[in-house]
């Protein structure tokens, strides 16, 4: 079995992403943070969870800039970007941080469920399944009614 480790070069783009990010924020802040995303997924696939973190709260936070200056075109991405954050709090047992990024998603989600209630309700609904979960593991079940 072939054992894929992630090495610099892995990590290459999103250096020359971060110069061009520093000389054009408008035209490659999107593509940063997606790339920071991928390589901070790519991270938690290896089971570096604690190395995927810091690189995943990085992409969440340009996205929640995105999202404030555009949010039909950023806020979808940015509850999946804090579901997956949240995920990965919960497995390095920081499920009070967790919950925080849960709740985000679901304020997000409320707004745009009372926007256009038939793409939204489903997803809000396992974002609030997610929630009670998160309550129920910090021993707060009454929080999740």
């Amino acid at each position: 079995t072939e054992i894929y480790t992630l090495s610099l070069h892995d990590a290459l783009p999103i250096y020359i992403l971060r110069d061009l990010t520093a000389e054009d924020l408008d035209r490659y802040r999107s593509e940063l943070s997606r790339s920071l995303y991928n390589f901070g997924m790519q991270l938690a696939e290896l089971g570096r969870s604690a190395d995927a973190l810091p690189i995943l709260q990085e992409a969440a936070q340009i996205r929640r800039e995105l999202a404030a200056e555009d949010p039909a075109s950023y806020q979808e991405s940015l509850v999946h970007l804090l579901e997956t954050l949240g995920n990965q709090l919960s497995m390095l047992d920081r499920d009070a941080d967790a919950l925080a990024a849960d709740q985000e998603a679901v304020q997000i989600l409320r707004a745009l469920a009372a926007e256009d209630p038939d793409s939204y309700q489903a997803p809000l609904a396992r974002a609030l399944q997610r929630l009670g979960r998160r309550f129920q593991q910090l021993d707060r079940p009454n929080k999740s009614l």
